[in-house]
């Protein structure tokens, strides 16, 4: 197919390709803003992949569903999945967000009726070495049981806010052409920031660190983060 040359087109020829490309322009802005992109959110492994007694388990408390709106379109929830082991019960629930400081456990769980923490209160743990960041638990209740929520990220920290989060929940950094290579353009999509919202009835569910902690290392190494 041979090209046009601008220099070929009289000007009414011109104004018309130059009113199309701008109508398509506009067209594409406007469906970005009316249907805004989701961030990826991160996939649960299956209750294949977790340390054994956990088991798939049918949900005792409601699940979240993803939702994207023109107030919140930078952050997704994905759908919860519940697992069992005797009388502990653990709920994993996908966020994500285009921007970090927006992925905000806390915040994004007051917009969540199933997963909003009644009588808050924010446990930190210090961790072995002083160079490490606390990890942060919280404490509440939810529909009436008493609840234990952290967020994990793919480096194995957890935290419960955005500050806890901070440098933890990004997906690696892909140089100009290993993005080129995955056959997108290096700023579509936008870098994305994603955690797997852990909410449980049993602290020792959440002792430790993820490397010394089964459970804790099953999910963060098992889970397929956004890439």
């Amino acid at each position: 197919m041979s090209s046009i040359n601008p220099a070929q087109l009289d000007r009414a020829q011109q104004r018309f390709w130059l009113a199309v490309l701008a109508a398509g322009v506009g067209l594409a802005t406007l469906h970005l803003v009316v249907f805004p992109q989701s961030p990826p959110l991160p996939q649960p492994p299956a209750s294949a992949l977790l340390p054994p007694p956990w088991q798939a388990a049918a949900a005792s408390i409601g699940t979240a569903t993803q939702h994207t709106s023109l107030l919140q379109r930078n952050v997704a929830i994905g759908p919860s999945k519940r697992f069992a082991h005797g009388r502990d019960w653990l709920l994993l629930t996908p966020l994500a967000s285009w921007q970090e400081a927006a992925l905000d456990p806390a915040a994004i769980t007051k917009t969540i009726p199933e997963l909003q923490l009644q009588e808050a209160q924010l446990q930190e743990t210090q961790l072995p070495t002083p160079s490490q960041a606390k990890q942060q638990i919280a404490r509440g209740r939810i529909q009436g049981l008493t609840s234990y929520p952290t967020c994990l990220t793919r480096t194995g920290a957890f935290a419960f806010t955005a500050a806890g989060l901070s440098g933890t929940s990004g997906a690696p950094h892909l140089d100009f052409l290993r993005t080129l290579l995955r056959g997108r353009l290096p700023s579509l999509p936008r870098p994305s920031f994603s955690c797997l919202l852990v909410t449980t009835n049993s602290p020792q569910t959440l002792a430790g660190v993820a490397k010394s902690n089964p459970l804790l290392a099953a999910l963060a190494s098992h889970t397929q983060w956004p890439r």
